[in-house]
């Protein structure tokens, strides 16, 4: 008889296979689950170490579909801007910090909300020259769609009246052809980048502010973690960040690295989806197709109900997208695409279809899907296509925003867990930290109960049962990354990543389910918090 590694017996074990399923202990062997039934059938197989559960609830880890780990790490080094309600404000913000820059450093600041400003805009470069015209000054938005910067920013990445570079039609200009300091969308932050020192300073600094990052994750249950590039060209974002910290033991969670369309191209070792190990890996190439809703920049089929001549921006033309999407594909890359709006994601459903080749292997994640209707939920379900959504942004942009901008009939189909799923949609939950909360437990409770951020059920309808709402965190996300067969459910054959709870998650009233805890993190069978 095989000997197991570890034993862990008298638990309430949700195997998530089924509604309800559940098991008494499992055994683990090599990290993978060697046995899940009974305790006293547990107890009988030789093992290195038992464990009891004390009759906890146990579920499979959590596995976040999508976030931004750089951005995540980045963040507490920034100015959060989260407070400005007035240009002003974000100008003593600033200048309040400027005498902490050191030489060579930029004033890096977040989280700037237009939409909370009381001159609903952004300040320009010149407003920024105020705060100082010698130190860089770099501010991005909270939905990491736009850029601001101060004229000194601009002269270093040589963003002149003349420029006509690719992404040139997202820089904002003047009545005199001037660039004002504003970026839309992602277009020039290569340029920028190239300009901007590393946050961090060191690579020791940056690798261990990476580790406590990932230990916050598995704090939250998170066993897995995919993170899309950030956008500041972080050290944080390369596949051997990851491969030191796992050669020195201070890798927590198992990671996927999916890559924007740029970075992917310039990979010179030529690693497509797939690439890597049960720990790190390579995930999808990621295409942004929209905007967002804030600044009205999702892409939408019938113009804004606050804006009547506006549909949004598409960030490639139909050709280009087809074309990026089509090669990246054929080379054997899942394809990922940031769609918010439904022009967005009739766009990006068409492409797939024309393109999409039953031989491939390949999968197709459509992020965010804030918006897509019936008739594309039906497409959706007959192809290869997850879902990978942000439960979280249920109170986050459902109070105000989404019907001023969407009006009521569109604001209906708002994050549609529920139609989606109905329709046969693989749906998945992720956060896309740091936008939003990246606790599962956050959006598992929003999926649930569908809280505005002022206290009301927003769309009702679209609530989701607890173990579907779950399943987006585990078995669902799971198929997000071509792992179903080693992760997502407590199965025997399967990685043993599991989470210990404080409570019973299926058995407290659904107005309580934000209030579960996790006690316990596993990964490889290993506790790791």
């Amino acid at each position: 008889m095989l000997k197991a590694d570890i034993c862990y017996y008298n638990g309430s074990i949700y195997t998530m296979e089924k509604q309800g399923a559940r098991v008494e202990a499992i055994a683990v062997l090599n990290e993978k689950i060697l046995f899940a039934g009974s305790s006293a059938e547990a107890l009988k197989i030789p093992a290195g170490q038992t464990v009891n559960l004390e009759h906890a609830a146990v579920i499979p880890g959590f596995i976040d579909t999508h976030c931004h780990i750089a951005e995540v790490a980045e963040a507490p080094l920034r100015i959060d801007l989260m407070q400005a309600r007035s240009i002003q404000d974000v100008l003593d913000t600033l200048a309040g910090r400027k005498n902490n820059v050191k030489s060579g450093e930029w004033i890096i600041a977040c989280n700037l909300d237009c939409g909370k400003l009381r001159e609903k805009r952004f300040p320009d470069r010149y407003e920024l020259d105020s705060v100082s015209k010698d130190i860089p000054v770099f501010i991005h938005d909270i939905g990491l769609h736009n850029f601001i910067c101060n004229s000194i920013v601009l002269e270093l990445a040589g963003i002149d009246r003349g420029f006509d570079k690719s992404g040139s039609e997202l820089l904002e200009l003047d009545d005199d052809g001037v660039p004002t300091g504003v970026c839309h969308e992602h277009g020039l932050l290569g340029y920028l980048n190239a300009k901007r020192p590393s946050i961090f300073g060191t690579e020791e600094k940056a690798l261990d502010v990476l580790y406590k990052v990932l230990k916050q994750c598995a704090g939250m249950g998170l066993t897995t973690v995919h993170t899309y590039d950030g956008f500041a060209g972080s050290m944080l974002d390369d596949f051997s960040a990851y491969q030191k910290l796992e050669r020195i033991g201070r890798l927590p969670v198992r990671m996927i690295l999916n890559r924007n369309m740029q970075r992917a191209v310039n990979n010179e070792t030529g690693a497509v989806s797939g690439f890597g190990n049960e720990k790190i890996k390579y995930g999808a190439m990621k295409l942004f197709v929209d905007g967002t809703y804030a600044v009205r920049s999702a892409y939408l089929l019938e113009p804004y109900a606050d804006k009547a001549d506006w549909k949004g921006r598409l960030i490639h033309s139909p050709a280009e997208l087809k074309m990026l999407m089509h090669d990246a594909y054929k080379k054997g890359n899942d394809i990922a695409t940031h769609v918010i709006g439904d022009g967005a994601a009739e766009l990006v459903l068409k492409i797939i279809e024309e393109i999409y080749d039953p031989e491939n292997p390949c999968r197709f994640t459509m992020i965010h899907c804030h918006l897509v209707h019936e008739s594309m939920r039906r497409r959706m379900a007959k192809l290869p296509v997850v879902a990978a959504m942000q439960p979280v942004f249920v109170s986050l942009y459902s109070t105000g925003t989404i019907e001023e901008r969407l009006g009521a009939e569109r604001a209906k189909d708002f994050h549609a867990f529920k139609s989606m799923q109905d329709a046969g949609v693989m749906v998945t939950g992720g956060s896309d930290a740091p936008c939003a909360d990246q606790n599962p437990m956050k959006g598992i409770d929003e999926a649930v109960n569908r809280i505005s951020f002022s206290g009301t059920v927003f769309q009702p309808q679209e609530r989701v049962s607890v173990y579907d709402a779950v399943s987006f965190y585990t078995k669902n996300a799971a198929y997000c990354g071509h792992e179903e067969k080693i992760k997502g459910t407590i199965t025997v054959g399967k990685l043993a990543d599991f989470i210990t709870l404080d409570k019973d998650i299926f058995s407290v009233k659904r107005e309580d389910v934000g209030s579960v805890k996790v006690t316990g993190t596993y990964v490889g069978g290993r506790k790791i918090l």
